[in-house]
């Protein structure tokens, strides 16, 4: 019975499935636990203009055109200057700016 009733979600599309990817996760960029460390400390720092999402977001999300997508400071480092973030939630979600795709999270 519990799997049909998830099965019927699912296929209305109450549930989503997708890859699972936690926060910090991704397919291809790679930030080493320091770099974690300096954007953790950055952020308390400087209180970058926090976001609320009104529903959960994971990596490979799009993030709707009127959030604005701030440049990466360049003590986040080279690796991470392609990209954009937002901070929503008490994370930090870097986002590749062409496609508005979150490519990592970091909390």
């Amino acid at each position: 019975m519990k799997r049909e009733v998830i099965g019927i979600a699912m296929a209305l599309g109450l549930l989503s499935v997708s890859p699972a990817f936690a926060a910090g996760e991704t397919t291809d960029l790679h930030v080493p636990p320091q770099t974690k460390v300096d954007v953790r400390e950055w952020v308390v720092k400087n209180k970058p203009k926090a976001y609320r999402f009104t529903v959960p977001v994971a990596v490979g999300a799009t993030i709707p055109q009127d959030v604005e997508l701030v440049a990466v400071p360049e003590t986040w480092g080279p690796a991470l200057r392609p990209y954009r973030y937002v901070y929503a939630d008490d994370r930090v979600y870097l986002v590749q700016p062409s496609s508005r795709q979150v490519v990592y999270i970091i909390d």
